[in-house]
């Protein structure tokens, strides 16, 4: 296991001087004296899916769930991973999980002092229509309700799809309709907001439950037509007890959790009625029986009868709410032709003052990601092609 970690820290450690914080503008950064060494171990790392490179290192069934589940986390199967991922055991296994205290609520209302208080305006719940152009220029954004914002750059943090296919015409578009077609909108989950009377010393702040064998979860969440896709979805889930560590998440005497169960990106597996409150059938009862497997696994046998609070969301709420491509909740899977340059550019090639960030861009998903998606946009700006962050 130290073996194996120590080799996810190289991986770490090359990702982040080479392959997180570049546009890949240029390619000078890559062919370098010092990674020409790497490019073997870097090539083994790309064509080796990381469940072959645990499985041959392991052999019990909890280390290999332990070390192949963050492919769950990069929106794919471990199988259709690179094992260049593997360092993503570094980061949760060596460096910890840190949580911000107030949830990360906390963190977008940092961003949102930062900002402000370095001179931008912010205009919330503004629906956008379009992406206004002079010729190869974005000259700005115009609202649903007619409203015209004038920009000398335009940078869309929405999703990548919604953007190029919803929000330009045809003649400016980077990525048409083909182009997705022919890639992985990645996971789906649907999502539990719970609150709990009473305590639950039987959860963690994190907690893991795997299926014995996890196959099918997997199955049912890529491989299968939604027709046949299980109603239970992926059996394997995250819970997440952020009152474990952060008092401000529940009354005194109460519990906060955060099931996340993971399901096909597919739209039609349901929603939430925002103006009643109710889940459609389908998402409703993949809440039932999360619940219900939670009670049972963690010996919690009153669970349901405890909730007193009960918030979920579908795929389909993603797809209303954000604009999420086909549903989905995290972003396209880091397959390898959707990692590194192969997941597209941050600037599009038709617009020469239009630039991408969020999950759906460079380098990636996750909020780390997304936050270096922004920095990358800056460096494009300045024209630095450099390979690392900024100083």
């Amino acid at each position: 296991m130290e073996r194996y970690l120590d080799s996810g820290a190289e991986a770490y450690s090359l990702a982040v001087e080479k392959f997180l914080y570049t546009t890949f503008s240029s390619p000078r950064p890559y062919v370098g004296r010092d990674l020409r060494s790497d490019y073997l171990e870097l090539l083994r790392c790309l064509a080796v899916p990381l469940d072959r490179c645990v499985e041959r290192r392991f052999t019990d069934t909890r280390l290999r769930q332990m070390l192949l589940y963050p492919a769950a986390f990069l929106s794919t199967r471990p199988s259709r991973t690179p094992s260049l991922y593997h360092l993503m055991s570094h980061t949760d296994l060596t460096q910890g999980v840190r949580y911000p205290q107030g949830g990360f609520a906390a963190v977008i209302g940092a961003l949102r002092g930062l900002a402000e208080d370095n001179g931008a305006r912010l205009l919330l719940g503004r629906e956008v229509a379009s992406i206004t152009l002079a010729g190869r220029l974005a000259t700005g954004v115009r609202l649903v309700d007619g409203t015209e914002l004038p920009a000398e750059i335009v940078v869309s943090a929405a999703d990548l799809r919604f953007t190029e296919t919803r929000l330009l015409p045809k003649r400016a578009r980077t990525y048409d309709e083909k182009w997705f077609a022919s890639r992985d909108p990645g996971l789906g989950t649907v999502l539990l907001m719970l609150g709990v009377e009473g305590a639950l010393p039987q959860l963690s702040h994190h907690n893991l439950l795997f299926s014995s064998d996890w196959t099918p979860d997997f199955d049912a969440c890529f491989d299968v037509p939604v027709a046949r896709r299980p109603l239970q979805a992926s059996r394997s889930i995250y819970v997440s007890k952020p009152s474990a560590t952060d008092p401000s998440t529940a009354p005194e005497g109460a519990e906060n959790l955060f099931v996340l169960v993971p399901t096909p990106a597919a739209e039609e597996i349901g929603h939430v009625d925002l103006y009643r409150g109710v889940a459609s059938p389908r998402v409703d009862a993949i809440a039932d029986a999360a619940l219900e497997q939670i009670g049972r696994w963690c010996a919690i046998a009153d669970l349901r009868e405890r909730v007193v609070v009960r918030r979920t969301l579908g795929p389909a709420d993603f797809a209303e709410r954000y604009n999420a491509w086909s549903g989905g909740s995290i972003g396209p899977a880091h397959t390898l032709r959707q990692s590194a340059f192969l997941r597209g550019s941050n600037r599009s090639a038709k617009l020469r003052n239009l630039y991408y960030a969020g999950a759906t861009t460079v380098p990636g998903v996750g909020v780390p990601m997304c936050l270096i998606s922004a920095e990358n946009v800056v460096k494009r700006l300045r024209g630095d092609r450099s390979p690392g962050p900024l100083s």
